[in-house]
């Protein structure tokens, strides 16, 4: 019913969270299979059996999961995009075609996000995980916040930069 994988994200890499949201948004539900295992290969620069055997572009995974974060995060796509990761999506980088989410949600009368967050207001509001005021560190003399610098390769750097989430 909910019309299985986005046809239009690449290799792998955002499916996750399209995917789950779908199900508790669009009245499926997530069970626990007795007996079930998943499991997850890291790969390991010295053991050359867990060597990646496909290129894998890191555009495409950025572009995935800002598919499904715009498919389905509603207003609070806003806070995704603060992210610099996902500066290119502002600056017009296109997603491609997102109508058949919206076709989707019409035809399932999918819940927006904010019912999810409210279905799990235990994990998200009660224990602060989103919390109500952000607050960010200033250095007093320059009047510049603390940012995470975003860069292809970790590890990220921490630099001072304009304060972002507006005045003050």
């Amino acid at each position: 019913e909910t019309e299985g994988y986005d046809r239009r994200m690449a290799v792998w890499g955002g499916e996750n969270v399209d995917q789950s949201l779908r199900t508790w948004l669009c009245g499926g539900r997530i069970e626990v299979a007795q007996g079930a295992y998943v499991a997850h290969m890291w790969r390991d620069a010295v053991d050359p059996n867990t060597t990646m055997k496909y290129p894998f572009p890191t555009q495409d995974v950025m572009r995935n999961k800002a598919r499904a974060s715009m498919a389905w995060f509603d207003e609070f796509i806003e806070k995704v995009y603060t992210f610099p990761e996902y500066q290119q999506f502002l600056e017009g980088v296109p997603l491609g075609n997102m109508s058949s989410f919206d076709q989707l949600k019409k035809k399932l009368s999918c819940k927006p996000f904010s019912h999810y967050l409210q279905r799990f207001s235990y994990v998200y509001l009660d224990t602060g995980l989103i919390p109500q005021d952000v607050f960010q560190l200033r250095e007093k003399s320059t009047g510049l916040c603390l940012e995470r610098e975003y860069l292809d390769k970790p590890p990220q750097k921490i630099i001072l930069a304009p304060c972002g989430g507006g005045v003050g």
